[in-house]
C-alpha cells in the first residue's frame, strides 16, 4: 500500500475494511445498496481523518489506497451503451466557448432540457464554463454560479452526465477553498455514482481529474503508480482519455520520471492529434520536445520547428488570456470583474515568465547550435579540399591556396620546386589483385609521404595514381637529393595485401624554379606541366627514375 507520510499508517483494518465495502458496492444487486456503501465509505474517510487529527497527508493516505482498490474494479466494469454526443470532456477543455462553432450548437442540441432543469441549456453550459474558467484562475468567487449550478444536482434524483459534471466543479472549489475533506468526500461520492449512472469514459474521466488535484499528496511516486494504473483502463476507453493521463504522466516532477520515460511519454503525445489537448499543454509538450532535441538528441532543425510551435501556443495563450478577460468584463459587475482581475493578472505574469524563460532556452540552444554548425562548416570544407581515400589535399586546395606562397617565394627570391609523382605500371596491380589493392598502395604511398616531406610543402593527390608535391625553399640540388632517397624506400619497401608481397616503383618529374626578378611573373599550370613532362620522360626512358628541369622566372 502507498505511504505519504512516516507519521500515518493505514492499519490492516483500515484497508480489510476499506476493501469490504468496494467490493460491496461493485457487487450489490441494486443501487440504493450501492448509495449506503457510498456514505459508509465516506463515513470511513472522515473516521481516519479524525484519528489522525484531520491532517493534510492523512487524508491523502487514504485516498491513496482507495483509488488502488478502486481502479482494478472499475477495469472489470462492463461499458454501457456509447452515448451519440457526449462532448462535455471536450467542451471543458476547450473554454471559454463560442456560440457560433459547430461543436458548442452540436453540444446545445444533444442536451435533453429535462436533464438540467431548472435550468436552460444555454444557463448550464453558460455556468459550468464560468466555474471552470474561475477553477482554472484559481479564484474562490464562483459561489454564486455553483449555488445556481446545484440546482440541476437537487432537482434530478437520478444522478445524470450533466449533474455530476457540476459535482466535479463543486470538488475543485472545494480544493481552491482548502476545504481538503469535503473535497475528497465530493471525489469518491463522484466517482461511485459514475459507475452507477454514466458510460466507463465518463468515470475514468472524473478519476483522472481526481488523481490530478492530488498534486499535494507526498511522495509524488503515488501519484505516478495511479496514474499508471488508470492509463492501463484507460485503453478501454476514449482516446481523449488517453491523451489526459498520459500528459499528466508526462508532466509529472523530474524526481518522479527519469528522462528515458518522459521521451517515451513525449513521443506517443506528440503521436496524438493536437486537438486532444489545451494550448497549455501543447506549449509544455513542444517547449520540452525543443529542449531535448537541441541538448540531448542534437536535432537542431527539429528543436527550432518545435520552439516555434512552443511560441504558436504560448501566442493562443495571450489569447485564451484575451477572451476570457472580455467574457468576464462583458459578463461581471465592475466589482465581481475586479475581483476576477487580479487573478487574470497573475496569470499574465506566468505567461511573461514563460516567456522569458523559454526566450533565453531558445536563444542557448541556437547560440549552441551556432558553435555546432560552424564546427561542421569547418569540417566539411576541409573533407572539401581533401581527398577521401588518401587524406591529402585535392586540386581544389591547391588552386585555392597557391597563388599568395609563390608571389611571396617570388618576392624573396625563395628556391622553389614542383614534383609529379607517378605509381608505374599501376593498371596491372588493379587488374591483377582487384582495386582494393590499388586503393592501398595509393593509401599506404600517402602515408609515407605524410612523414616524409615536410609540413610547409604541399602534398596533393592530383590524378588517379599521380601525386603533385610543391616544396617551398628547396633548391633543385636538394630537391633531387630528397626524391632520390625518397624512391629507394619505395623501391626497398613491401606492401603486404591480403598475404601478397606487392613490389612497386614510381616514376618522378622535378621542376625547380629559379627565380630572377621579384615581380615574376609565375604561370602555375607551366610549372605543374613542366614537372609533368618531366615524369613522362622518366617514364618513357625506364620509369624508376627521376627527370628534372629547371625554370628561370
Amino acid at each position: 500500500m502507498p505511504q505519504t507520510a512516516k507519521s500515518f499508517s493505514f492499519k490492516e483494518d483500515d484497508n480489510l475494511q476499506l476493501n469490504r465495502l468496494i467490493e460491496e458496492f461493485f457487487s450489490a444487486k441494486n443501487k440504493n445498496k450501492s448509495k449506503t456503501v457510498i456514505t459508509e465509505l465516506k463515513k470511513q474517510l472522515n473516521t481516519f481523518s479524525e484519528t489522525n487529527s484531520n491532517h493534510k497527508q492523512s487524508i491523502g493516505l487514504w485516498v491513496a489506497n482507495c483509488l488502488q482498490l478502486l481502479i482494478p474494479e472499475i477495469s472489470r466494469v462492463q461499458q454501457k451503451k456509447e452515448e451519440k454526443n457526449p462532448g462535455l470532456i471536450s467542451f471543458i477543455m476547450s473554454l471559454p466557448y463560442d456560440e457560433q462553432t459547430a461543436s458548442y450548437q452540436a453540444l446545445l442540441a444533444s442536451i435533453d432540457a429535462n436533464a438540467v432543469t431548472p435550468l436552460t441549456p444555454q444557463n448550464y453550459l453558460y455556468l459550468l464554463q464560468i466555474c471552470a474558467l474561475m477553477i482554472e484562475l484559481g479564484s474562490e468567487k464562483s459561489g454564486d454560479c455553483l449555488q445556481e449550478l446545484n440546482k440541476v444536482i437537487k432537482a434530478n434524483k437520478v444522478p445524470n452526465r450533466y449533474s455530476l459534471f457540476v459535482l466535479m466543479v463543486t470538488a475543485q472549489v472545494y480544493s481552491i477553498e482548502g476545504r481538503q475533506l469535503e473535497e475528497q468526500a465530493t471525489w469518491l461520492e463522484l466517482i461511485m455514482l459514475s459507475c452507477l449512472y454514466l458510460d466507463k469514459k465518463y468515470t475514468i474521466y472524473f478519476l483522472s481529474q481526481w488523481i490530478i488535484s492530488l498534486h499535494w499528496v507526498r511522495p509524488n511516486s503515488i501519484r505516478k503508480e495511479l496514474l499508471l494504473a488508470l492509463y492501463g483502463i484507460s485503453l478501454q476507453s476514449d482516446i481523449q482519455n488517453q491523451a489526459i493521463i498520459l500528459f499528466e504522466m508526462f508532466n509529472l516532477p523530474d524526481k518522479a520520471t527519469a528522462t528515458g520515460e518522459k521521451l517515451t511519454y513525449l513521443s506517443s503525445l506528440q503521436a496524438m492529434p493536437n486537438e486532444l489537448f489545451t494550448v497549455n499543454q501543447l506549449q509544455d509538450i513542444y517547449y520540452f520536445s525543443g529542449s531535448i532535441k537541441s541538448s540531448i538528441q542534437s536535432s537542431f532543425m527539429e528543436s527550432v520547428s518545435d520552439f516555434q510551435q512552443s511560441n504558436y501556443y504560448i501566442y493562443k495563450h495571450w489569447s485564451w488570456i484575451k477572451n476570457v478577460n472580455h467574457l468576464f468584463k462583458s459578463q461581471f459587475s465592475p466589482k465581481d470583474y475586479l475581483a476576477i482581475l487580479e487573478r487574470l493578472e497573475h496569470k499574465t505574469v506566468e505567461l511573461i515568465n514563460l516567456i522569458n524563460i523559454q526566450s533565453n532556452a531558445y536563444v542557448e540552444t541556437l547560440q549552441s547550435n551556432f558553435d555546432k554548425i560552424e564546427e561542421l562548416y569547418h569540417q566539411v570544407e576541409e573533407l572539401s579540399l581533401r581527398d577521401t581515400l588518401t587524406g591529402l589535399y585535392n586540386r581544389r586546395f591547391l588552386y585555392n591556396n597557391i597563388n599568395e606562397l609563390l608571389l611571396l617565394a617570388a618576392r624573396q627570391q625563395s628556391p622553389l620546386s614542383f614534383v609529379v609523382i607517378d605509381i608505374d605500371d599501376f593498371k596491372p596491380i588493379n587488374d591483377t589483385y582487384g582495386h582494393l589493392a590499388g586503393d592501398y598502395i595509393l593509401s599506404e604511398l600517402s602515408t609515407m609521404f605524410k612523414g616524409y616531406f615536410r609540413k610547409s610543402d604541399f602534398i596533393i593527390r592530383y590524378g588517379g595514381e599521380e601525386f603533385l608535391i610543391v616544396m617551398f625553399n628547396s633548391d633543385h640540388l636538394q630537391t633531387e637529393q630528397i626524391l632520390e632517397t625518397l624512391r629507394n624506400n619505395i623501391v626497398n619497401n613491401i606492401y603486404i595485401f591480403q598475404n601478397y608481397n606487392l613490389h612497386i616503383t614510381v616514376s618522378i618529374g622535378i621542376a625547380s624554379c629559379i627565380f630572377e626578378s621579384t615581380i615574376a611573373s609565375i604561370d602555375l599550370e607551366r610549372l605543374i606541366s613542366d614537372a609533368d613532362a618531366a615524369m613522362y620522360k622518366s617514364k618513357t626512358t625506364g620509369k624508376n627514375r627521376i627527370t628534372s628541369t629547371v625554370v628561370y622566372l
